[in-house]
């Protein structure tokens, strides 16, 4: 068995709360169409997909080759636009999901005790559904 050599990247956003996976999907391809050469373009598109996105906390998760991760993280993640969504940004890059799941879990729970705490104080802002279990 061949095992591909991969690379994921952490990608977060503003706005756009009901994003889903294959919204991220277009937006990359978008990005990878503009941006990359012609003869480099089908390798990216091949290499390149979106394993995970979690809406509630504006994140997505980008698998892509470890040949191509340096090009795509400086030419391709700049010119993601997203439908409704925007500041399109890098926030980890992990060599398994084993190592974004490590990075991952501790934020997306400060960002819960954070919502929980503001719905407490009476604060809800909307975040007693966008937080709720």
């Amino acid at each position: 068995m061949v095992r591909l050599k991969c690379r994921y990247l952490g990608l977060r956003w503003t706005g756009a709360p009901n994003l889903g996976r294959d919204d991220l999907e277009l937006a990359v391809r978008r990005a990878i169409s503009d941006v990359v050469e012609p003869r480099l373009r089908d390798l990216y598109f091949d290499q390149t997909t979106v394993t995970l996105v979690v809406p509630r906390f504006s994140f997505g998760l980008v698998r892509v080759h470890t040949s191509i991760k340096g090009p795509f993280i400086r030419d391709v993640v700049p010119h993601v636009l997203l439908s409704g969504g925007t500041g399109v940004h890098l926030v980890h890059v992990s060599g398994s999901v084993v190592q974004m799941t490590r990075w991952v879990v501790p934020v997306f729970a400060q960002e819960i005790e954070r919502g929980m705490a503001q719905h407490h104080n009476g604060k809800t802002l909307g975040l007693s559904t966008a937080y709720a279990p």
